[in-house]
């Protein structure tokens, strides 16, 4: 089994009007299968609940080029299941390193309120508006129709790179690098990035 924490931040293939992202918190839980076989090379899967936070602004698609949603903030909660392969190199007799890679398969189950700020007239600092949206709904402004987001997608699929510090054989440190494959909207083009720092236990 393992805990920790789950930095997220995206990128995004539409840039413009993609803006820019920053990285926040959230976390995950879950409980993990593997098996080291007699020549060291390691499969690794299971099972995690991820709470996943995201934030990115937008500008606007006309010139001149001006800020259309100052703050995104985007909440969900998902199941993901991985798949990985790696091998573990023995530092003693109670330490042992294991580098992993592999895919990972999530699903959104649910996702939370969270608040949009749309700039009514193009300009970050004057006249801003603030509603909540759930980001597997979507969003459209109540003042301007044009000011749309379009549903979070529910499904996502990447590739991950992770290093795993396993000691005592019951004590396990990790950490590593995530990419989604997947276009998370259907306009901005945003994909999944995280950093994933956990503790775990080996029964």
């Amino acid at each position: 089994m393992h805990a920790g924490t789950d930095l997220l931040w995206y990128s995004a293939k539409n840039n413009p009007p993609f803006d820019e992202s920053k990285m926040k918190s959230g976390f995950v839980v879950g409980g993990d299968v593997a098996y080291t076989f007699n020549n060291n090379v390691a499969l690794a899967s299971g099972i995690s609940l991820l709470v996943s936070n995201g934030q990115f602004s937008a500008l606007t698609e006309y010139y001149p080029v001006e800020m259309k949603f100052s703050e995104v903030n985007v909440k969900t909660m998902s199941l993901e299941i991985p798949l990985k392969v790696g091998y573990t190199f023995r530092l003693g007799s109670s330490i042992s390193l294991t580098p992993m890679v592999g895919f990972y398969g999530r699903y959104g189950v649910d996702s939370f309120k969270g608040d949009v700020v749309s700039c009514i007239g193009g300009t970050s600092g004057a006249n801003t508006i603030t509603e909540s949206w759930k980001p597997y709904n979507g969003y459209t402004s109540s003042r301007i129709d044009t000011y749309t987001i379009s549903p979070i997608k529910r499904w996502d699929f990447g590739c991950s790179a992770e290093l795993k510090l396993t000691v005592k054989d019951h004590y396990v440190i990790s950490a590593g690098y995530m990419r989604g494959l997947i276009n998370q909207d259907d306009y901005y083009k945003i994909n999944n990035n995280s950093l994933r720092l956990t503790l775990g236990y080996v029964f």
